[in-house]
């Protein structure tokens, strides 16, 4: 039974190890959920401040008409407003995919440390072993 036994400790000794750098990973991307989620937040404030400039440049150009002057600076202005808001909801986009995909790596990774944990448990169970330090 010894034979047995030092495979099933080296069992889980490899298994410790691995749930050990799981664990790790999924601190890291973790960490990198929470940067990419201050990131979207960051962006959906610039957008709402940008959607609020272009609103009042609207207005802006409204009044330039009435009053017939420089109505093409406004114009180019408010264009380049839009391209900015446009671009703005791509790296929104974008954030979103990525907080998208860290989260299901997460889980992932959660459900295989609780697996590889849970089996530990069990193969300590099974050869009254004391747990491993």
């Amino acid at each position: 039974g010894s034979a047995a036994w030092e495979r099933r400790n080296a069992d889980l000794q490899g298994k410790d190890r691995t749930i050990g750098e799981l664990q790790g990973q999924l601190a890291e991307a973790a960490g990198q959920l929470e940067g990419a989620s201050r990131e979207l937040l960051e962006l959906k404030g610039e957008r709402r401040a940008l959607e609020d400039r272009l609103h009042q440049m609207q207005g802006e150009a409204q009044q330039g008409q009435q009053h017939g002057g420089g109505q093409a600076a406004v114009e180019e202005e408010l264009q380049s407003a839009v391209k900015e808001l446009q671009d703005m909801a791509t790296a929104l986009k974008t954030a979103q995919v990525e907080i998208r995909r860290l989260s299901e790596l997460c889980s992932r990774q959660q459900e295989r440390v609780t697996q590889l944990t849970n089996d530990n448990n069990d193969l300590r169970a099974s050869s009254s072993l004391a747990p491993l330090p």
